[in-house]
């Protein structure tokens, strides 16, 4: 069933999710190659999404209904979409995504990763040997105030500034270069849906 629906063509009647699904694939191009290991990924993605995803929905729900001027500006931002059973309406609402970005700074819904350096390395003076295991815990940079001052504040428009420093402080919300999180499109689509 997802091969089919992978492989549909996109027109005026597509469902949401399968459009989002098309602009994935089409950003991928021919030469990715992996295509089928995506297909496999989407299972893990919905079971992950009753764990990280549901917790940044919820998370997210109660900083915006916890700040009046921010329900207020995220309603007239819904009122303002189009119809909402169309992924092109759902993608108009930069606000409510930049809601679920800050959220998930504040508060990262996968709250470590780890990995093996592959190549010897160095990091603030120090060697890091090829091999050795890497313990990435995401809350240490989301809330350092000597890098941010306002590192403990919810401010959501900081995301929809192109040239905020947020996009280069925080890259690894979804992870990023080899190990970038394949779901996080699906992931804020269907949580700002929602």
């Amino acid at each position: 069933m997802l091969r089919s629906l992978w492989e549909q063509p996109v027109d005026e009647d597509t469902p949401a999710l399968v459009t989002l699904a098309q602009g994935e694939k089409e950003k991928l191009g021919p030469e990715y190659g992996r295509h089928d290991v995506l297909l496999e990924q989407i299972p893990h993605w919905m079971f992950t999404f009753t764990n990280s995803g549901s917790d940044l929905l919820a998370r997210s729900l109660a900083m915006i209904t916890a700040r009046p001027d921010c329900l207020q500006r995220v309603q007239a931002e819904i009122d303002a979409a189009s119809s909402l059973d169309q992924a092109a309406s759902i993608h108009k609402l930069r606000y409510l995504e930049a809601c679920l970005l800050e959220t998930g700074r504040l508060y990262p819904p996968v709250s470590q990763t780890s990995h093996r350096a592959s190549d010897n390395d160095e990091f603030e003076d120090k060697q890091i040997a090829a091999g050795s295991e890497i313990l990435q815990v995401f809350s240490l940079n989301t809330r350092d105030q000597s890098q941010n001052p306002d590192a403990n504040h919810f401010r959501p428009e900081r995301w929809l500034d192109a040239d905020d420093p947020v996009h280069q402080r925080y890259p690894n919300l979804f992870l990023s270069g080899a190990r970038a999180c394949p779901g996080k499109e699906l992931i804020l689509f269907v949580n700002t849906a929602a």
